[in-house]
């Protein structure tokens, strides 16, 4: 895993990233996981996906064969706004881990869009990360999703709800659910 020193040399984006220690602990749950896919919805920096792709990596040398990656999402906007301190970290990380930018694919769009895709092509993913609405730079939909959002449960019950509607629509209530996060609830 990364060491958090090193975790901590990245750009976080002005401060709308999470702490190194999130990071590690993003990347506990890969190395517990051992995911083949992995989906980011909210790539601001890229730090989360660098993590996960350097343990990917880590891993695939130690089982050979493995050919685990990690897919990272974000608006155009987002994108605009992060691309530097995202250049950089991905400078910084392929320093460490060559051959780290070869695990990752950034892909920029609506999540419900590029989602739709996703389930479409019939890709499928072991560990999904969500940015939700107004962490960072991802916004709502409207004013009135905001106003639902940015309260003390708004937040918990908009993660809840979209973790419960897609276990139930794709079967998967048995599936291992982590949630960890920093904002009003969760």
């Amino acid at each position: 895993m990364l060491a958090l020193a090193r975790i901590a040399e990245l750009d976080i984006g002005g401060g709308n990233a999470c702490a190194p220690e999130e990071y590690q602990f993003l990347g506990a749950l890969v190395q517990l996981t051992a995911p083949a896919a992995i989906l980011e919805i909210g790539t601001s920096t890229g730090i989360g996906a660098l993590v996960a792709a350097a343990l990917v990596m880590a891993a695939a040398a130690v089982e050979a064969g493995s050919d685990a990656r990690v897919t990272t999402m974000d608006l155009p906007l987002g994108h605009a706004t992060f691309e530097a301190g995202l250049a950089r970290n991905r400078a910084l990380v392929e320093g460490w881990c060559p051959g780290v930018r070869d695990r990752v694919e950034y892909v920029l769009g609506a999540s419900h869009a590029v989602l739709d895709r996703f389930l479409a092509d019939g890709r499928r993913f072991d560990l999904v990360f969500i940015d939700p609405p107004h962490t960072g730079y991802s916004i709502t939909a409207s004013v009135e999703a905001r106003k639902r959002m940015l309260s003390v449960d708004g937040d918990v019950d908009a993660l809840a709800e979209c973790i419960r509607t897609w276990l139930g629509r794709h079967r998967r209530w048995s599936s291992p659910v982590f949630v960890a996060g920093e904002s009003y609830g969760t």
